[in-house]
């Protein structure tokens, strides 16, 4: 991550210790083929439109949702799944984030 300096990597990837991951509520899917792998245009796959119309049913959302930078703190990420439960899933629209949701802070500053 050194190439694009902290505060970028900072909204590419979060530093050791803070990943949604290690909650084990967190999980990244992909295509078979590889195709557009942890990039945006993972969306437009048949895998990615998939998700977007069915993780709900499962309790998952897009955690990152597109334009919710500011809010999240991170870039769109179409291929990163947060489990909420099946109820929180299905009562949150498909734009709105857990930030908002939930009444949180805009993107924490998990430094301080």
């Amino acid at each position: 991550m050194s190439q694009y300096g902290q505060a970028t990597a900072d909204t590419l990837a979060a530093r050791a210790g803070y990943s949604e991951h290690q909650t084990g509520l967190a999980m990244d899917i992909g295509n078979a083929s590889g195709t557009c792998a942890l990039q945006a245009c993972f969306a437009n796959t048949p895998a990615g439109q998939w998700a977007a119309k069915n993780c709900r049913d499962y309790g998952f959302i897009i955690r990152y949702p597109a334009g919710a930078e500011a809010t999240t703190g991170y870039t769109y990420e179409p291929w990163h799944l947060r489990y909420v439960g099946k109820n929180v899933a299905l009562d949150m629209s498909s734009t709105e984030t857990l930030e908002d949701y939930f009444g949180l802070e805009a993107a924490p500053d998990y430094l301080q």
